[in-house]
C-alpha cells in the first residue's frame, strides 16, 4: 500500500511538469522579433550610408591651439579608441572638468564615447546627425537647452571638432604652445578656459555665457580675473567660443 501511495505521488509530480512544460510558451513574440529586425536592418543600412568623417588616424603631438587651451597636450589612438593626455583642467558647464577623464570609439563610422553607444555622431552625405538619450536628429537643429545641461554632448562636440580638422595645418605641439602662453601675463598653469560649442558661432557664444554664469554663481571663478575678451573660433565642423581666466 504504501509502495502504490508513493507511486501515486510521483506519478503526479511527473504529469504536473509535463503540463507545465507543454503550457510555458517560450516563442518570442512576432512583432518584437519584427521591431529587432527593423531596428537591425535600419542600423546596416544607416552604417552604409555614411561618410568616413574623422581625418586624425594616428596619434599625433600635433593639436590645434584650441584643444590645447581645453587641457590637452596629445591625441593617443589605440584600435578604434582615442583618449588625450593633458595638462590641465578646463571649465565646462559650471565646474571644473579635464579631458582625459573621457575616451571615444570611431567604429563603422561613427563616433561615440567608450563602452556608452547612448551618444553617437555620424555623418551621412556631409551632414551631421547626433543621437543621445535626450535628441535625435540634425547635429546642427540641437537647441540651446542640451548644450546648456548635456555635460557628455558638449565633450563629445570638443572632440569632434579636433577629429574633423586637417590634421597639420594650424596645428602645433605642446611645447610651443605653453611657452607662448606663459607670456600672456599668467603663468600656464593658472591660465584656465570656460569654454562654449556649438554648430555655428551664436550657438556657441550663448553655451560660453551660460557655462560662465553658472561659474560664477557657484563661486569657481572666485579670485579669477579674466584675460582679455571672449574669442570665437571653429575647428573642423564645430564652432568654439572661450574665455581666459588667470585664476592663482
Amino acid at each position: 500500500m504504501k509502495k502504490l501511495f508513493l507511486a501515486l505521488i510521483a506519478l503526479t509530480f511527473s504529469t504536473s511538469a509535463v503540463l507545465y512544460s507543454c503550457g510555458e510558451d517560450t516563442t518570442e513574440n512576432p512583432s518584437t522579433q519584427l521591431e529587432q529586425k527593423q531596428r537591425s536592418e535600419k542600423s546596416a543600412a544607416r552604417q552604409a550610408g555614411q561618410d568616413d568623417f574623422v581625418t586624425i588616424k594616428e596619434t599625433t603631438d600635433l593639436l590645434s591651439e584650441t584643444i590645447m587651451n581645453f587641457g590637452a597636450k596629445e591625441l593617443i589612438k589605440n584600435d578604434n579608441t582615442y583618449t588625450f593626455s593633458t595638462s590641465k583642467d578646463l571649465y565646462l558647464l559650471g565646474m571644473r572638468d579635464n579631458l582625459k577623464n573621457y575616451s571615444f570609439d570611431y567604429i563603422d563610422n561613427t563616433l561615440s564615447f567608450t563602452k556608452d553607444e547612448s551618444y553617437q555622431i555620424y555623418s551621412i552625405d556631409n551632414t551631421f546627425y547626433v543621437e543621445t538619450p535626450y535628441f535625435k536628429g540634425l547635429l546642427e537643429d540641437v537647441d540651446q537647452k542640451n548644450l546648456n545641461e548635456d555635460r557628455k554632448l558638449n565633450v563629445l562636440m570638443i572632440f569632434l571638432g579636433e577629429v574633423t580638422s586637417d590634421p597639420v595645418l594650424n596645428k602645433t605641439k605642446f611645447d610651443d604652445y605653453s611657452s607662448r602662453i606663459a607670456g600672456g601675463g599668467c603663468s600656464f598653469f593658472n591660465t584656465v578656459y570656460n569654454v562654449g560649442v556649438g554648430m555655428n558661432a551664436a550657438a556657441a557664444q550663448a553655451n560660453l555665457l551660460h557655462n560662465i554664469i553658472a561659474d560664477v554663481n557657484d563661486g569657481d571663478l572666485k579670485g579669477c580675473r579674466s584675460l582679455g575678451l571672449s574669442e570665437s573660433t571653429s575647428l573642423g565642423v564645430v564652432h568654439y567660443a572661450t574665455q581666459a581666466w588667470c585664476c592663482p
